[in-house]
């Protein structure tokens, strides 16, 4: 494979369209040629169109939901109005026969375009895929501006799902180039991998082990200069131990053989750690498939593993060591219990002629018993198009259900526990709400940071835990737990920069306890570029759209969360989010509904109660919210008016005095009581 980094796209694309009159470009600016020249489209809203059809399996929509996408802040008829002129100025430009329209639908003719996006998905090879990979040039229609807020939604969740996609398939070239031996080749592919993502870690210092390798020791010290750039600028953290030890083991000219480089453990190696918890992915078995199918079950098994790697609490066997157990005469539990993992995913894709039916089964090695189950289901013409979405809803609902899984598993642990352990056993316990598990989820962490200072997750979920204890008003000095939570998510970030978790936590501690949105905003969304199916960092992502003003992001960011998890066992504790996302809109009854169902799920929870409160007094319900008022001083006797307006982390004074007049006209009592004002005087 010879695959040139930085070339300008040439997919080359069999059959038809090899010879399409138009070429599309919607990695990076938009672009469109016709015969070669650029056919200049200027209107954003034209732009807008054409990249959504090129994206759509059929290139076609309806005009209603063009209409709805591109023209969300518009009336209908106006939205309506609005499309039939785009489409009447772009025939000016393209001609009538790239775009149609009848009366119910617009298409895009996918026969006379190529189309960078859709030629990394329906490449018949894997040189092919990874070539198309090679091309991006930026994210999906990078630069082009406002078009309106539906589609702002959409653009950003297809951006994300389209990086992950071109991260994967360079990720899968670099393992290939790595595997044959073609250091230059890996190199190019893992150079390419930080044009998609300069942050990466691990591959600056894949980059950094190849250039020494192949001789050039000056550009692999350069690489360390740039990983620490990167790291400053996005997370404003430093390398890693790992990669300083690479360094000064590159300066000191130390080769392989001669006192080797230090190598990372291979995954087979680590997910025999007795304390970490692991998982091995089994190849899917496909049923009555033909012989050229039996590729779908090792494509499922190869994706959700290289999904779950990014969850860095995990140590996930790697794909070569676990798929010669299949068919190998062993139960699955019994080739777990070989492989050294505490958790085995086993799958089935059953085929007929018009449909796949995908099966997932997570076991515990332990016992041998099915923790959880799931079934997708697809249309063999669209199988390609939904496997990444089947593998993230998988990878969405395994994260929590391991972690309530580790949580059973160690409470049966008689022993000492280890770091992780501790943790394991911490994280349910903070979402409970109760004040006695939230305080001996407190001692489990601070002992997991003692046993392994240099574990990044404690000290990511000890910030966490103080911000909780702020937002739930447990804390007699709220300044102590405001800094303690923002040096422990410094500490996190020090320790695994590229951690999504801990990324996650840090972005959501600045956001509501030190109202830095922006900083809240980007360690969120690297968190999200990381790992795309952590439902975690979708939910403080839409909490931070809410504190921004931004409550429709706010809840398409919860759509993605609940369909990536929709039997979170931690639902409750992210509900009031989507109270919040309405109450900021102004939508008090639909904000009523969440706040009623988030107080039922944690009825010692004072985020539920806040929004429902406020939407209540905005309904002029003073009676049904005085009951909610009485549970809240209960929960938390400092809460008053003025209280509210200093801590909550509203950006927008419209907001903030929407949301406040609420609360005023519900009855929450304007200042404190001279109690809780004695007691707030002391903690000064």
């Amino acid at each position: 494979m010879d695959l040139e980094a930085g070339r300008p796209w040439v997919a080359t694309p069999s059959g038809a369209l090899a010879d399409a009159p138009f070429r599309l470009q919607l990695f990076g600016p938009f672009l469109l040629e016709q015969g070669g020249a650029p056919v200049e489209v200027k209107a954003r809203s034209a732009k807008a169109l054409i990249g959504y059809l090129a994206l759509q399996r059929s290139g076609r929509a309806s005009r209603d939901k063009l209409a709805g996408l591109l023209w969300s802040d518009f009336p209908d008829v106006q939205a309506r109005t609005n499309l039939r002129t785009c489409l009447h100025n772009l025939h000016k430009v393209v001609g009538p026969d790239l775009v149609q329209g009848d009366r119910q639908d617009i298409r895009l003719d996918v026969s006379r375009v190529e189309v960078d996006a859709r030629t990394l998905e329906s490449a018949a090879d894997a040189e092919d895929r990874h070539r198309a990979a090679f091309a991006w040039a930026g994210d999906i229609l990078d630069g082009l501006g406002p078009v309106s807020p539906a589609f702002e939604r959409w653009l950003m969740l297809e951006r994300a799902a389209r990086r992950e996609q071109v991260q994967r398939t360079l990720e899968a070239a670099l393992a290939d180039a790595l595997a044959g031996a073609d250091r230059e080749a890996a190199l190019r592919a893992a150079q390419r991998l930080l044009i998609v993502d300069p942050a990466r870690e691990d591959t600056h210092r894949t980059v950094m082990r190849l250039q020494f390798e192949l001789g050039r020791r000056t550009l692999a010290l350069r690489q360390y200069e740039l990983c620490r750039e990167a790291l400053a600028e996005a997370f404003s953290a430093s390398p890693s131990v790992e990669t300083e030890q690479l360094t000064n083991a590159i300066r000191r000219e130390r080769r392989e053989g001669e006192g080797a480089l230090p190598v990372a453990a291979p995954a087979a190696a680590a997910a025999t750690s007795p304390e970490r918890t692991s998982i091995a992915v089994m190849p899917f078995r496909v049923i009555r498939a033909d012989r050229d199918e039996d590729y779908f079950g090792e494509s499922f098994a190869m994706d959700i593993t290289a999904a779950l790697s990014r969850c860095h609490w995990l140590l996930v066997l790697a794909h070569s060591a676990a798929a010669p157990y299949r068919g190998g005469g062993l139960t699955v539990v019994e080739a777990g219990r070989e492989l050294g993992v505490h958790y085995i995913l086993d799958g089935t894709v059953r085929c007929t002629p018009t449909q796949l039916r995908v099966s997932a089964e997570l076991l515990e090695t332990g016992r041998g018993r099915t923790l959880w189950a799931e079934h997708f289901q697809a249309s063999r013409s669209e199988l390609f198009a939904l496997q990444d979405e089947i593998t993230a809803k998988i990878v969405g609902q395994l994260d929590p259900m391991l972690l309530a899984a580790e949580f059973e598993r160690l409470a049966r642990r008689q022993e000492s526990l280890g770091a992780h352990e501790c943790l394991m056993r911490a994280l349910p316990l903070i979402f409970r709400v109760t004040r006695p598990a939230f305080d001996e989820a407190r001692e489990l962490l601070e002992r997991a940071i003692a046993a392994d200072p240099d574990y990044a997750l404690p000290y990511a979920w000890l910030g966490f835990w103080n911000l909780a204890a702020c937002g739930h008003g447990w804390t007699e000095d709220r300044d102590r737990c405001m800094s303690e939570a923002e040096q422990l998510a410094a500490a996190a970030l020090e320790r695994d920069p590229n951690d999504a978790l801990a990324l996650a936590i840090a972005g959501h501690i600045a956001s509501y306890l030190h109202h830095d949105y922006e900083r809240g905003r980007v360690q969120i969304d690297r968190a999200l570029q990381i790992n795309p199916n952590a439902p975690f960092a979708w939910a403080v992502s839409a909490a931070n759209r809410c504190y921004s003003g931004e409550p429709d992001r706010a809840l398409a960011e919860l759509d993605r969360y609940q369909q990536l998890c929709p039997r979170d066992p931690y639902a409750a504790f992210y509900t009031p989010i989507f109270a919040i996302a309405h109450a900021v809109a102004g939508r008090y009854e639909d904000a009523v509904r969440w706040g009623r169902q988030a107080v039922r799920g944690r009825q010692n929870f004072t985020a539920a109660c806040k929004p429902l409160i406020a939407s209540l007094g905005h309904l002029g319900r003073r009676d049904e919210a005085g009951a909610y008022i009485r549970q809240l001083l209960d929960l938390d006797p400092e809460f008053c008016i003025d209280t509210f307006r200093q801590r909550y982390p509203f950006r927008r004074a419209e907001d903030r005095d929407r949301y406040i007049e609420g609360l005023r006209q519900a009855g929450v009592p304007e200042h404190l009581e001279p109690g809780a004002a004695a007691r707030e005087a002391r903690n000064v």
